[in-house]
């Protein structure tokens, strides 16, 4: 009679360890899924903003090209700035309402000729812009989102590793031999 009722203890014991590891381990995938699926989001800023932080990287980096934010032109509801030579930078905002200083930003990009022999500075002013927009990656981080972009623009996909931002890479040959990076920042009540 003994040895039936620790029988019956030790299976009821069983179970019970059983039913803790399948719990704990449906707690820790659900745990891992949420985290894939957690976004970063951005808060908000201006497009004089963004000029702002972006001549501010570029000056204390030791280029002078900084940008004038009174100096751009409108096409198409976005804002262009020439950064050096025929590399230039171009804001598109959230809503247009022709006022940088209020209109959020939302893609940035990067654009300068295939063939340019500026293109070494280009790449470190995609470098400054996607660093303004987050801080928080690394050198490595921002070589690899922006080797990334380039591996797989001709699937037209954006890079996105939960930074806040996604990236853009074109090769334009048939539209004006031009390259171009985009990075859109991405808002919580986009």
């Amino acid at each position: 009679m003994k040895n039936k009722k620790w029988l019956i203890i030790s299976i009821i014991l069983i179970i019970i360890s059983i039913g803790i590891c399948l719990e704990i381990n449906y707690l820790i995938r659900r745990n891992n899924k949420d985290k894939e699926f957690n976004l970063v989001y951005l808060e908000k800023e201006t497009i004089e903003t963004s000029i702002e932080k972006f001549n501010t990287l570029i000056l204390d980096n030791g280029m002078n090209t900084s940008i004038s934010k009174d100096n751009y032109i409108i096409k198409n509801n976005v804002y262009h700035y020439t950064i050096y030579e025929n590399i230039n930078l171009y804001i598109k905002p959230l809503e247009y309402m022709e006022n940088p200083k209020e209109e959020i930003t939302y893609d940035l990009g990067i654009y300068y000729p295939s063939n340019t022999k500026y293109e070494g500075n280009a790449k470190l002013y995609v470098k400054y812009l996607i660093s303004i927009n987050n801080p928080d990656l690394s050198n490595e981080e921002i070589e690899k989102l922006i080797d990334n972009a380039v591996k797989v623009s001709k699937e037209n996909k954006d890079i996105n590793i939960n930074t806040g931002i996604s990236i853009r890479y074109f090769n334009q040959k048939e539209n004006n031999n031009y390259k171009e990076f985009v990075i859109r920042r991405h808002y919580k009540d986009e």
